[in-house]
């Protein structure tokens, strides 16, 4: 039986870390893991920890229950193990069980045993999980993934979006970087700002795709409105040397009259720093986070892996 389910489930682009009101500024969690009970002392921990209990019983437990209200659960049915993919696009969600979620794992092994590939592997061969992932994951998709052991459920969740339709866009940001590099070394100020602009601005829109408040090919207005309120949402800076450049790219693109060079050249050195800077901070997201204290040979978690002997 092929347990996948498209659709049922609003895409999430992350978690209040404090209590707000409708129009308060928020910080959100976009990423964790909890693997082990030993840390459970950080707040930051726990915090990850309720999460992943409140989406089981607000989202996973419900989707079962309508799943299954028009047919037969099955014989001696147990959810061992949860895969929820999340798109820009809701209708395209998806959500696989057990043996069809095909979750690989970093495990530390209770007591020294020998096992062939495609040997099973029970919940008592298992002192700690390190790590869980999936091999085939979509690269525009955000992650969720739940493996229960010992009576207790365990996972990772990783809401950024779109890292290669992200990837794509801080790829040619730098392109347009290197020329804006090549036009402040020989002075050509005008250029340079048209140029740092547009990096500025696909850096804007890779940052807001990553974190699904953007779609493809979105207005310029519209990157601006957003990309104003990530930055004052995130107490980032980026938002005001954007909208600087902006205003000396405009008189430069679309005089006369147009800026001196010794006008243009007062801040270009700091606004270029800046666009590095945020490069940077794009960087980070595009990368695949995996929290992993030991590394431990990968092995597919199977129905049957984590039923008690």
């Amino acid at each position: 039986m092929e347990l996948k389910i498209v659709g049922g489930i609003d895409s999430i682009v992350g978690f209040a870390e404090t209590s707000a009101q409708a129009g308060d500024v928020v910080s959100i969690r976009t990423q964790g893991s909890y693997f082990s009970k030993s840390n459970l002392n950080d707040p930051s921990i726990l915090s990850i920890k309720n999460q992943i209990s409140n989406i089981m019983a607000t989202h996973v437990f419900p989707l079962f229950i309508n799943h299954f209200s028009s047919k037969d659960l099955p014989e001696k049915f147990v959810i061992t193990s949860v895969r929820i993919e999340l798109f820009a696009d809701d209708s395209k969600n998806t959500f696989t069980f057990n043996k069809d979620a095909k979750i690989l794992g970093n495990f530390v092994l209770a007591k020294p045993k020998s096992f062939k590939k495609g040997d099973p592997i029970f919940q008592g061969d298992i002192k700690e999980i390190n790590s869980i992932s999936v091999k085939d994951r979509d690269p525009n998709s955000a992650l969720m993934l739940f493996i229960s052991f010992q009576g207790e459920w365990y996972g990772l969740i990783d809401l950024i979006y779109n890292r290669k339709n992200a990837s794509d866009k801080h790829e040619v940001s730098q392109e347009y970087l290197e020329t804006a590099m090549s036009n402040f070394k020989n002075s050509k100020f005008k250029p340079f700002y048209n140029d740092l602009w547009t990096a500025y601005e696909l850096l804007a829109e890779s940052t807001l795709l990553l974190h699904n408040t953007l779609k493809l090919k979105d207005s310029h207005k519209k990157i601006s409105k957003l990309f104003k309120g990530f930055c004052e949402t995130h107490n980032l800076p980026y938002y005001d040397d954007y909208k600087q450049i902006e205003t000396i790219r405009t008189s430069v693109r679309y005089g006369p009259p147009y800026k001196k060079n010794s006008d243009m050249e007062k801040n270009a050195l700091k606004y270029m720093t800046s666009l590095i800077d945020f490069s940077k901070y794009v960087e980070g997201f595009l990368k695949k986070r995996q929290v992993t204290t030991k590394i431990i040979d990968s092995v597919e978690i199977r129905q049957s892996d984590v039923l008690k002997k």
